[in-house]
């Protein structure tokens, strides 16, 4: 039998077994192998974890994807509306050759770990001080929604200013007056550094909302294929239930919020756009003479709903999905990563950390 489940044969033995219980109690608190933890470095530890996974993710999303979303976003800018992604593709390596495809990776790869950096993050934190405050270690998906709108915040705040640079050397008509893209953040840093919050209103109509979408998607649909395999909702995701779950992520978002994001692309590419409905608000403004608080606003910035209301007055409602063909198979691709890349790597940093 063990040595700890023995009586004592004596009162002075006794003695000498509590001595050695209290040293080994002793010793295992100095060396740090206590089961009691504090709670702030536990929270540290976990928020450095999503961070460290986060931008993994979005690193690896990103050269996977880079071309699909330059495709993405020649389409949006385009004036032929009839030329297919093959045809698009084909003129542009034809022109430029295949490195065409990742012109101004730079920033994007950047901005994109620098997204997934603060997408789980935000959400991971988010998340861990709503289960406290429910005191349930499972959230509904309205509360799962809130989570992922809470740190949509912080990624428009964080992306508008790379996607600014994304689509000026990615747009041909403006990469041009670029060597590189350091020097279009040099040349706008000199010129006006406002001109990186460019499209910020439209980022965050799209990232607030969207992020709500974006992680309810994953977590109903990988809650749906646990139920569906009989598998408990408390065991982890198998790899096809993450590749799904974050295919359908990625098809909600975009597939819901395109038309703002085609609209933020021709806010940062094309001055003369917002220049033609800004002419127009002033037009409309000075046949009303009882419209002073129009009138007075139309020296600003046309709003996101202004510039698809022109769009849709002037090419029609087809056209706020150019390139949305191109849009759903990166999508799908992208978020099976994100998501396949975050979670085994956060599952991978819990066993060493």
């Amino acid at each position: 039998p063990s040595s700890k489940l023995r009586r004592p044969k004596n009162f002075k033995a006794g003695l000498l077994m509590m001595a050695e219980v209290h040293d080994g109690i002793d010793s295992s608190r100095s060396s740090g192998t206590t089961t009691e933890h504090n709670p702030k470095s536990s929270e540290m530890v976990a928020q450095f974890k999503d961070m460290l996974s986060g931008i993994v993710a979005g690193g690896v999303s990103k050269i996977i994807e880079y071309p699909l979303d330059t495709l993405k976003v020649i389409f949006q800018i385009h004036p032929d509306n009839n030329l297919s992604a093959i045809q698009l593709t084909k003129n542009m390596i034809q022109d430029e050759g295949p490195l065409r495809m990742y012109r101004g990776l730079s920033a994007p790869l950047f901005g994109s770990c620098l997204e997934f950096f603060t997408t789980f993050w935000m959400f991971g934190a988010g998340e861990r001080y709503m289960k406290s405050l429910t005191h349930r270690d499972e959230l509904s998906m309205v509360e799962i929604g809130c989570c992922g709108a809470f740190s949509g915040v912080g990624i428009a705040a964080v992306l508008t200013p790379i996607e600014f640079v994304k689509c000026q050397m990615q747009a041909q008509h403006t990469a041009r007056h670029y060597k590189s893209t350091f020097d279009c953040v040099r040349f706008h840093l000199r010129r006006n550094p406002l001109n990186f919050t460019t499209g910020l209103y439209a980022t965050a109509l799209r990232e607030i909302p969207g992020t709500f979408v974006y992680f309810v998607a994953y977590r109903g649909s990988t809650r749906l294929f646990k139920y569906m395999s009989d598998t408990p909702q408390s065991h982890e995701p198998t790899t096809w239930m993450i590749l799904c779950g974050g295919a359908a992520a990625g098809i909600s978002f975009w597939g819901l919020f395109y038309p703002i994001d085609l609209i933020k692309s021709r806010m940062q590419t094309q001055e003369q756009f917002i220049n033609e409905v800004s002419t127009q608000t002033e037009r409309v403004a000075s046949t009303n003479s009882t419209s002073r608080i129009h009138s007075s606003s139309s020296n600003h910035s046309p709003t996101p709903i202004q510039l698809i209301t022109h769009r849709i007055q002037k090419y029609g409602v087809r056209s706020l999905y150019n390139g949305f063909s191109v849009t759903i198979p990166r999508a799908i691709i992208s978020n099976a990563a994100i998501f396949l890349v975050y979670e085994y790597c956060r599952k991978g940093l819990d066993k060493i950390m």
